[in-house]
């Protein structure tokens, strides 16, 4: 059973992450992606952008990555074994591109008792410095809480 108490709360450490063009090109290959702006600098810059572009669902990842720290949490109360991910929405408020650093901060927007299970939903806001890149939020069942 999820700790109610978390609901509401910015969970820290920020995530801190410098973006590459390699882990940008993988992430394309890996969604399918074929693009030129998301793999190639000079194709990015012919459509007026300053480095190769992110696939709109990378801050996605991160947003799981940031996540992590949450569900290391012994006090928290997950179980690993019976996360199940439900959805995941994304607003996108600026591209991503190599060179950014962004920064992840999670917050826990709800933790609801439905039926045996949790369902808890996060909000993630990435930011490059201060400007608003994406906010990822997600929603997980934690099945038989």
């Amino acid at each position: 059973m999820l700790n109610r108490s978390y609901a509401g709360r910015a969970i820290r450490p920020l995530h801190v992450h410098r973006v590459t063009e390699a882990e940008l090109v993988a992430f394309a290959d890996s969604v399918g992606e074929r693009h030129p702006a998301c793999r190639c600098a000079a194709a990015a810059a012919r459509l007026g952008h300053p480095a190769v572009l992110a696939v709109p669902t990378y801050t996605g990842v991160l947003a799981l990555r940031a996540e992590r720290v949450l569900f290391d949490d012994p006090a928290f109360g997950a179980d690993p074994v019976s996360l199940r991910h439900r959805e995941s929405r994304i607003t996108a408020h600026r591209p991503v591109y190599a060179g950014d650093l962004l920064t992840c901060s999670v917050r826990v927007s709800s933790i609801e008792r439905v039926g045996a299970s949790d369902l808890l939903v996060t909000e993630v806001t990435v930011r490059a410095e201060a400007t608003p890149v994406a906010l990822v939020r997600n929603t997980v069942v934690m099945a038989g809480a």
